[in-house]
């Protein structure tokens, strides 16, 4: 075993991103053992048991985690791991391990072994509180705040699956965007990446969960039981309003979750993979007629993947998209609808560039009227049913980040080639 101690002085917090028993690691080396039996065993052998437990104490802000690699033979060798100090600390583990500066290098030993380190959950966005937090009865986070991104290095075709466990004090029960199994077990794959971390938001502590199954997704909207949450008109809203996103997209996850508290946890939403949070206090519907739920809702269903200073295109749409899902909902009438679109037009009015990394509410506004105006014109001049969403079906199609070159291609493409006005450089500040 070897160890990689940390140094006294302090450092930045790690920000990529914002995460039952040991009986379960048992019996999950039983089962990997099992399968390297029989006729599978040939695939069995090409993959490995990746298990991220995660030990929670009531009232740390600090909290202990586990990776642990079972392997019936050397298939995962390597992992580099993003571990700035102090967020990640006391790391070590069976094997190698080495620490350069924020990155952590685990050589993982033939036969598997297990990597451990102290983590601190706990975490204030701003004077507007808190996005990750551990109380005396319950810790809200970030799984990938948790488990790190790592570079890894495998034998030839090998492939990850992993489980996410968690150690909790007596009386505590958890929810993650990964639903338990009939054991209880909380298993994901991910088809894109051979090394899979968890990812996305967990609530543990004494909470309470309300579910419904809406067409083809479970959604899950969770508590701590102290804090009043609404759950209940929450899920009468994303029933409402999910019917009309499962016909527009093509795919949508078979499970969602959401979280919810009230103070001092930071008065806002935050999407993540299948997941997303939102302050207990939001309205479900605002005066002026849009919903943070329904626009948390379009990131976690819809993501845009766009360049760093075109943050315009992933909120503006998110923000437009939720109007038109509650005008489709019949949940405010297309006068309501006219109004709000007329509001965010005045307020973005004398915005001056919408290049910008973190769009602010009157680039957002800007971005709302922009996006409504290429609406109706891709419903004008394209083929009979253009819409904004054959346009979002697309941009969740692009591999690389958009900008808004890339934007007008795509939205030229359903108009038959021809430029689109709405996207014009009179029409959008400071893009040429």
């Amino acid at each position: 075993m070897s160890s990689c101690r940390p140094p006294s002085h302090g450092g930045s917090r790690f920000t990529q991103g914002r995460s039952s028993r040991q009986a379960l690691f048992a019996a999950s080396l039983l089962l990997a053992a099992a399968a390297t039996a029989g006729p599978a065993q040939a695939a069995g052998e090409r993959e490995y048991q990746a298990q991220f437990l995660v030990q929670l104490r009531a009232g740390e802000d600090a909290a202990t985690a586990r990776i642990r690699i079972v392997q019936p033979r050397q298939r995962l060798k390597r992992l580099r791991l993003q571990m700035p100090e102090p967020a990640f600390s006391a790391v070590r583990g069976d094997g190698r391990v080495s620490r350069e500066g924020d990155v952590v290098t685990w050589e993982v030993p033939a036969r598997g072994g297990e990597l451990r380190y102290e983590t601190i959950i706990t975490h204030r966005r701003n004077d507007k509180g808190y996005d990750a937090l551990v109380t005396g009865r319950w810790a809200m986070f970030r799984l990938d705040d948790v488990f790190p991104p790592a570079a890894a290095v495998h034998t030839k075709n090998a492939r990850g699956r992993g489980e996410v466990l968690f150690d909790l004090p007596p009386g505590w029960t958890s929810v993650s965007p990964y639903p338990p199994d009939a054991d209880g077990r909380m298993p994901f794959v991910n088809p894109k990446r051979r090394y899979a971390r968890p990812v996305g938001w967990a609530l543990a502590g004494h909470i309470g969960a309300r579910m419904d199954v809406i067409g083809p997704t479970t959604v899950r909207i969770a508590a701590p039981r102290d804090q009043g949450a609404p759950r209940v008109p929450m899920l009468a809203l994303i029933r409402t309003t999910l019917p009309v996103l499962q016909e527009e997209l093509s795919r949508v996850p078979p499970y969602l979750l959401i979280l919810t508290a009230g103070d001092p946890m930071w008065r806002g939403g935050l999407s993540a993979p299948n997941s997303f949070f939102i302050h207990a206090d939001r309205p479900l519907i605002s005066e002026n007629g849009t919903s943070t739920l329904v626009h948390e809702l379009l990131h976690v269903l819809a993501p845009v993947l766009t360049q760093r200073d075109h943050d315009w295109i992933d909120e503006g749409l998110a923000e437009y998209l939720g109007l038109v899902v509650l005008q489709r909902g019949q949940l405010i009438s297309p006068q309501r609808f006219d109004h709000a679109i007329a509001t965010f037009r005045r307020r973005g009015a004398g915005v001056s560039s919408m290049v910008t990394p973190a769009a602010s509410g009157p680039v957002t506004a800007r971005a709302v009227a922009i996006f409504h105006d290429l609406d109706q014109e891709l419903h004008r001049r394209g083929p009979a049913g253009s819409d904004i969403f054959e346009l979002l079906r697309r941009m969740m199609q692009e591999t690389e980040p958009l900008d808004i070159k890339r934007l007008r291609a795509l939205a030229a493409d359903i108009v038959g080639g021809k430029p689109v006005n709405a996207l014009a450089a009179s029409r959008v500040p400071g893009e040429t």
